[in-house]
């Protein structure tokens, strides 16, 4: 299975980040003590601006790039200490594991794989999307356009969000609903039915058991003209 940390430093800045900006916010949602996630808080932040002063040019060297390096090893450790106690705890839903960055069985993460993989290893899928009234229109596809789903997948999930910018947590989008075919559709309430408003949908990969894997690049479209027409 796929390393659940990212590779690129900036990328393990931005993991941990909102690994800690979520057991921060409710430690006891992850079985976690205050003292557990005010803990690794104070790695993190140690970590991005070691990260910072290591990247500068004006504070670039070998000290900045050492202590970068000594800072990102303890905060990934811990990193992964936290993520097998989680992972195990009754209370805690593929959902959550979700909105922490740990996407496979588990509890551990997803890389960005191939197609025809497990749904931990396989990218979540393609989407194209079209919404000229409430209902909108989804196509399921690979990556690569295809319609074969990864090897173990029964099926995609769907989400949608409205606005400028999509939310890094999973619990900020709506779900549209789940999938066996390459082709669903859904439709908005109407309170989300303003002419041109920004539309975002994403899909996961859903295995034998609806565990999610990794999510898919998140598509948009302009919802509502086919309303303000009909007005």
């Amino acid at each position: 299975m796929a390393d659940f940390i990212p590779r690129r430093d900036v990328d393990v800045v931005q993991f941990t980040q909102n690994f800690a900006r979520q057991i921060q916010a409710d430690p006891s949602r992850f079985a976690l003590s205050a003292e557990q996630a005010a803990a690794y808080t104070a790695d993190q932040e140690a970590f991005a601006a070691a990260y910072k002063a290591a990247v500068n040019p004006g504070t670039r060297g070998l000290a900045t790039v050492l202590a970068k390096d000594t800072a990102r090893k303890a905060v990934v450790q811990q990193t992964r200490e936290l993520a097998r106690f989680i992972r195990v705890q009754p209370g805690v839903t593929s959902m959550m594991r979700f909105d922490l960055g740990l996407l496979g069985a588990g509890g551990e993460a997803a890389g960005a794989g191939g197609e025809g993989e497990s749904v931990y290893k396989a990218r979540g899928p393609r989407l194209k999307v079209s919404a000229p009234g409430r209902r909108v229109k989804v196509s399921v596809r690979r990556t690569d356009g295809g319609r074969r789903r990864p090897a173990d997948a029964v099926g995609a999930a769907v989400y949608w969000f409205i606005g400028e910018q999509t939310p890094a947590e999973l619990g900020r989008w709506h779900w549209a609903g789940n999938t066996t075919r390459p082709e669903m559709s859904f439709v908005l309430p109407g309170d989300a039915c303003v002419p041109g408003a920004k539309l975002w949908v994403m899909g996961v990969w859903l295995d034998r058991r609806l565990q999610p894997g990794q999510p898919g690049t998140a598509e948009y479209t302009a919802v509502g003209y086919g309303l303000a027409l009909a007005a």
